[in-house]
């Protein structure tokens, strides 16, 4: 359908008695931009398309702008703009080229340009292309995409990231409380400094590194600010020191926190307390049992793999290349042993086997040789439905219909195989069709195996079970509260440790900083190294960390 608009003051609407002319319902509804006249639009089942001209008589050179009045020639432009309920909107544009009068202009010929409207070379209209920065802004590179095609702006990720390239942020004021943090751009390799007005809670500038030349730079161009909160990295404190010693350090309530966190990992990995304190609990709390269908080792399971081979099977040569880097595993394994065994620390080891620390620890923690290069198969852990379907099968034994119309009931939308397939590892074998009835009747409760857990709880996990605070009990399990309750009765120290941390965390969480040095002497006197190098790393940031544990910037 195509309209051709004869009479541009033609009472279209009378709302409210107010009368409503063609070119002014337009006008409410096209990009503002003087100049432009509508010339007609056409309608179909999903596009609006509008036809503009420019209807001003001259233009300005981009390059001299000196005034131009002699046209050259007319061309038309499409753009893209914003959509009308489910409606697309796009805007055809005829636009001219101009002569420039300016003999000194190396430009002879240029086109008019309508910044309101677009940019030059533009494809969209100013207020679309704000659109969608605003949508990469809020969602990244790749949400971003989905939704704008939800709302039939149909751009993909590269185009919306060089957007984001062109983007130029707005002028900001010198903030009053600064927040400092740095940012991975890759992880362990690259980082920047992020930096944010923490009154308007916005980002406002982003460095190229984590350094204290680059900070300090900053913060001279940027005199005036009163409060800095920042992490605990010496970089940021060095820099605020030297560049702008009249504000306030405030060490950031989340980075203390962290460290005290990091400090226990250190602690339960020193005690090695899945090797000796958490296998003993869980063999306490789940029968000593073995994992299922998983007989004791009395070899490794590489000399195992190798008896088994037979010798005139020749081996493939990927599986010769798998061989190989097995038995150099197994080689550092044993010389890291022999280093540890001879008193060296991790970093003498690490320097004299030309190894990364990690992969040192790592060996030293193993349980054996096995778990140490990665030669055990990877077992599943039991899930919650295994667990249900362990009790159900220990009270009565019911068939694999029967619990799975069960589960159904309670809102179970699988099929039967991961059922049959937990159940087979329970009954004794052969179990078939013909003898399944007979089977079940002799299968009594001692002989059904029990549920084995196969997962560890590693460092981590038993420090964040000691970190979590008291009144998060109701987010842990029944099992993680039994295991918390058996570590803090099991070792003494672990049990000091506790209740320090509960205690710091309480006290920051209520910014009780006059209770810091109390807790300090509690902490030295408890004999732990881990928190008396957390205790040397506050005294040390002393005027920071009072300051984070009273003010409420952080």
């Amino acid at each position: 359908m195509r309209i051709y608009i004869w009479k541009p003051s033609l009472i279209i609407l009378n709302v409210n008695k107010e009368k409503y002319t063609i070119s002014t319902f337009f006008a409410a509804l096209l990009p503002e931009q003087s100049g432009l006249e509508l010339q007609t639009f056409e309608v179909t089942a999903t596009l609006v398309t509008f036809y503009l001209e420019v209807n001003q008589n001259e233009a300005k050179c981009p390059l001299c702008t000196a005034i131009a009045t002699k046209i050259q020639s007319h061309y038309q432009r499409k753009l893209a703009d914003l959509s009308w309920a489910n409606y697309r909107v796009q805007l055809f544009l005829t636009v001219r080229r101009f002569f420039c009068l300016n003999s000194e202009c190396v430009r002879k010929i240029f086109c008019e340009r309508l910044p309101q409207l677009t940019q030059a070379y533009g494809r969209r209209t100013n207020r679309l292309t704000k659109q969608l920065v605003d949508l990469a802004l809020a969602l990244g590179g790749r949400p971003a995409p989905r939704l704008a095609c939800r709302l039939d702006l149909n751009i993909g990720r590269s185009a919306l990231l060089q957007l984001l390239d062109h983007y130029t942020l707005a002028p900001y004021v010198t903030p009053r409380v600064l927040g400092v943090d740095d940012f991975a751009l890759r992880r362990g390799q690259v980082y920047a400094t992020l930096l944010v007005d923490l009154e308007k809670h916005q980002p406002i500038e982003v460095l190229a590194d984590r350094t204290s030349e680059t900070f300090g730079k900053w913060l001279g161009e940027h005199p005036g600010i009163e409060i800095i909160s920042r992490d605990r990295a010496s970089s940021y404190a060095l820099a605020v020191a030297t560049y702008a010693p009249s504000a306030i350090q405030v060490a950031d309530r989340f980075h203390i926190l962290k460290n005290l966190r990091d400090y226990l990992d250190d602690f339960f990995t020193r005690k090695k307390i899945w090797q000796h304190h958490l296998l003993n609990l869980q063999a306490t709390n789940q029968g000593a049992a073995a994992p299922l269908g998983l007989p004791p080792l009395a070899r490794s399971s590489i000399e195992l793999a190798a008896s088994a081979i037979p010798k005139e099977i020749k081996p493939t040569k990927e599986e010769q290349l798998k061989a190989e880097r097995l038995a150099n595993r197994l080689e550092r394994y044993h010389q890291v042993k022999t280093l540890e065994q001879q008193g060296l620390s991790n970093r003498q080891i690490a320097r004299e086997l030309g190894l990364d620390r990690n992969s040192i620890n790592r060996y030293i923690l193993a349980v054996d040789a096995d778990e140490a290069v990665g030669s055990k198969p990877k077992q599943a852990r039991p899930t919650l439905l295994d667990a249900h379907l362990y009790q159900r099968f220990c009270e009565d034994q019911p068939t694999i219909a029967q619990l799975h119309h069960e589960l159904q009931e309670r809102g179970y939308s699988g099929s039967m195989g991961p059922i049959r397939a937990f159940l087979s590892r329970l009954r004794p074998q052969p179990y078939s069709r013909a003898n399944r009835t007979k089977v079940r009747k002799q299968l009594v409760a001692e002989q059904i195996p029990p549920l084995a857990s196969t997962s560890k709880l590693s460092s981590r996990q038993a420090s964040w079970l000691v970190f979590k605070r008291d009144q998060d009990d109701e987010l842990l399990t029944t099992e993680q509260r039994e295991l918390l309750k058996a570590l803090r009765e099991k070792d003494p120290q672990i049990e000091v440790v506790y209740q320090l941390v509960q205690q710091f965390r309480e006290m920051v969480k209520d910014k009780r900083a006059e209770e810091l040095t109390s807790w300090l002497m509690r902490a030295r006197e408890s004999k732990v190294k881990e928190l008396h190098s957390f205790c040397n790393g506050l005294e040390r940031d002393w005027e920071a960390v009072e300051a984070g544990l009273s003010l409420e910037y952080s």
